[in-house]
């Protein structure tokens, strides 16, 4: 079953043209980012296995933002290189803003919060898939 599903990602990442090193980089930076998160958890005393399911599932869905707009962009016809490279970048960044953000607790202690770079990047495409739906689409049927 692990096999079939590590294909799977290998086929939908050709398919829409992610190349394999931003994928690994960014399955770098989360499995990173998870450890961190894992050691300030334990030495924060606040270990439930609860919150480490729900930390996975929200990284998880992340990934499919990008697919989500790649198809988008084939549906409707526009290029979304641009767009997902952007997203990549964004994606990579909140990782790496996490990971600092865990090792400045790990050592100090000091709690803080997190910065949600994810809601923003959302927000952003929500508004930008509006845009595009004002010039396309509306335009398209009257």
């Amino acid at each position: 079953m692990r096999d079939l599903f590590g294909l799977w990602i290998i086929t939908s990442l050709a398919w829409i043209w992610i190349s394999s090193q931003i994928f690994a980089v960014l399955s770098i930076l989360i499995l990173i980012d998870f450890v961190t998160w894992v050691i300030k958890s334990i030495m924060s005393r606040n270990t439930r296995s609860r919150c480490a399911v729900r930390w996975i599932i929200t990284k998880g869905i992340v990934l499919i933002i990008p697919l989500s707009l790649w198809l988008l962009g084939k549906v409707i016809e526009i290029d979304t290189e641009m767009l997902l490279t952007w997203i990549f970048w964004a994606i990579a960044l909140s990782e790496v803003y996490s990971i600092l953000w865990n090792v400045y607790t790990i050592r100090t202690g000091n709690e803080f919060t997190e910065f949600d770079a994810v809601s923003i990047i959302i927000i952003t495409l929500n508004d930008y898939i509006k845009r595009i739906l004002d010039k396309y689409l509306w335009n398209k049927i009257i």
